[in-house]
């Protein structure tokens, strides 16, 4: 069973920036309602993707220096990277509703 990554600023390098598939990292808060929402998305389709799609959370305020080098302004925020480099961002409370389209559509690009 996969499991969505706890990211921080230790591993985010190796689970993210070094994957060798699509990675979706969620920025969230513990107290946003839209965060929670997104995150039980995710959890239902981590298992789906799981050999094609890796899936990390970062908590906005326990990790402050990847919020702020990643320029996450609302939560919740989800960026898409593929080979390291950010290559989709979505944010703000409709990203529960496209989330799943948007991975189909990059994992078949």
């Amino acid at each position: 069973m996969a499991e969505i990554l706890v990211l921080n600023t230790d591993n985010f390098e190796d689970e993210v920036l070094k994957a060798d598939k699509l990675v979706l990292v969620i920025f969230h808060a513990t107290w946003c309602t839209h965060s929670k929402r997104l995150l039980t998305v995710a959890r239902e389709v981590v298992d789906l993707y799981a050999e094609r799609l890796k899936i990390g959370s970062v908590d906005v305020f326990t990790e402050h220096p990847l919020p702020q080098q990643y320029r996450i302004f609302h939560t919740p925020t989800a960026l898409f990277f593929r080979d390291g480099e950010e290559t989709v961002r979505m944010a703000g409370s409709g990203v529960r509703e496209h989330l799943k389209d948007k991975i189909e559509e990059l994992l078949s690009a």
